[in-house]
């Protein structure tokens, strides 16, 4: 899988304004390899598993939904 983009993925941090917009901007030239994990690596999936307790781990994967509203902030 070719990616043409040399950005790395930021981790957003509270107290920098800016780091959602990178981290956001950044992830969306990684759009096809997030896809990919959710239908190649099952533990990739198992992040978002309910756990014992019946509560859920974290949001599910992005869907096909977040990732058109992604381009869309980021083209703007």
């Amino acid at each position: 899988m070719k990616i043409e983009s040399k950005k790395s993925i930021y981790l957003d941090v509270a107290t920098r304004w800016n780091s959602t917009y990178m981290m956001l901007d950044a992830t969306d030239k990684f759009d096809v390899v997030f896809m990919r994990l959710e239908e190649t690596d099952p533990k990739y999936l198992s992040y978002f598993e309910i756990d014992s307790n019946g509560k859920q781990k974290y949001l599910g994967p992005p869907a096909l939904e977040d990732w058109k509203r992604l381009n869309l902030l980021s083209s703007s």
